[in-house]
C-alpha cells in the first residue's frame, strides 16, 4: 500500500482486515462463491445486510481495490461469504478466478448505501448478476415478502435456483434490459421498498419510470450504480 493510501486510511480510521480463503467454488461458470475466514472477522462491527467490503485484488501490492457485496456474514464463525460475478478480464475477475483455499486476503469493511429497510413490510428488487450477493443478504434478513427480477442468461437463472433466492432471471431483449417495462406494469402494495442496483443505464431507466411515470416517492427507492459500460 502506498504512503498516500496509508495516510488516507489513518485519517479515516480505516482498518486493514486480514483473512484466509476457506473455500472458493465456481457456480455455472459465472459466479465465484468465496468464503473468507479469520479471527479479525469475529470482531468486525457495523454490518447491515446489503453492505460491501473493499478487497485488495493485487495481493501485497495493495494498490488495486474492488468492492464486493457481502452474501453472508457470520461473526461467530469468523466468516464472510462473497458472490463475485466473473465478467471479463479485469483485475477483480482475474483475482477471483485464481483464488484457492489458504490464500491470504486483505480488505476493508463494511460500507455501502443499499442496505435492508428494517421497517418495510414488502421488498422488490431490480438487479443483475452483480447484485446477487447484496440482494440475497437483504432478502434473507428482511421482514415481509421479497421478490424481484435479475438480468442475466440461463446460467444466472440456475445460480438463483441453486441458492434458492426469491428472484426471477430475465433475459435481455436485443441486448437491452426489459426491467423498465416491468417497472411500468408492476403492481405492488404501497409502500414497498424498492432496491435498484446494477448497470448504471438500467438503474437510470428504471428509476425514471418509477419516479416520473409511476409517481413513486423517492424515499421508497434505494439505488446504486454498480457498474458502467466501460467497467473492468
Amino acid at each position: 500500500m502506498s504512503v498516500i493510501e496509508s495516510i488516507k486510511a489513518l485519517i479515516k480510521g480505516e482498518r486493514i482486515e486480514r483473512a484466509t480463503v476457506l473455500r472458493a467454488t465456481t457456480l455455472e461458470g459465472v459466479i465465484r462463491h468465496v468464503v473468507l475466514a479469520g479471527d479479525g472477522i469475529r470482531s468486525m462491527t457495523g454490518y447491515q445486510p446489503g453492505m460491501e467490503i473493499s478487497v485488495f485484488v493485487d495481493g501485497q501490492g495493495m494498490q488495486v481495490r474492488r468492492k464486493y457485496s457481502v452474501y453472508r456474514f457470520d461473526p461467530q464463525k469468523g466468516e464472510i461469504e462473497l458472490l463475485i460475478h466473473l465478467h471479463g478480464q479485469g483485475p477483480g475477475s482475474a483475482w477471483a478466478r485464481l483464488l484457492e483455499r489458504g490464500d491470504n486476503v486483505r480488505f476493508r469493511g463494511f460500507s455501502g448505501r443499499i442496505t435492508v429497510d428494517w421497517q418495510a413490510q414488502a421488498h422488490w428488487f431490480f438487479g443483475d448478476a452483480t447484485t446477487l450477493a447484496p440482494f440475497a443478504a437483504i432478502a434473507a434478513a428482511a421482514n415481509g415478502p421479497c421478490e424481484g427480477v435479475i438480468d442475466g442468461d440461463d446460467r444466472i437463472g440456475r445460480v438463483i435456483e441453486a441458492l434458492q433466492l426469491p428472484f426471477l432471471q430475465m433475459d435481455k431483449r436485443n441486448g437491452s434490459s426489459r426491467q423498465s417495462g416491468i417497472a411500468r406494469t408492476l403492481d405492488l402494495p404501497m409502500p414497498t421498498t424498492i432496491y435498484l442496483a446494477g448497470a448504471a443505464s438500467t438503474v437510470r431507466d428504471v428509476q425514471n419510470v418509477l419516479l416520473s411515470e409511476r409517481q413513486f416517492e423517492t424515499g421508497w427507492i434505494r439505488r446504486k450504480n454498480f457498474w458502467g459500460e466501460h467497467r473492468r
